[in-house]
């Protein structure tokens, strides 16, 4: 039960991290080409 609770929690985490990741990127990707256009 433990263990299952732990991989459950563990890919909460990955999948939230890797969300973070993507949103983090995109706001970076996005202020670079409003830095490049201005």
């Amino acid at each position: 039960m433990c263990f299952f609770h732990a991989v459950f929690l563990y890919k909460i985490l990955n999948l939230v991290l890797e969300i973070f990741d993507s949103s983090v990127m995109s706001s970076k990707l996005t202020s670079l080409s409003w830095c490049s256009l201005n």
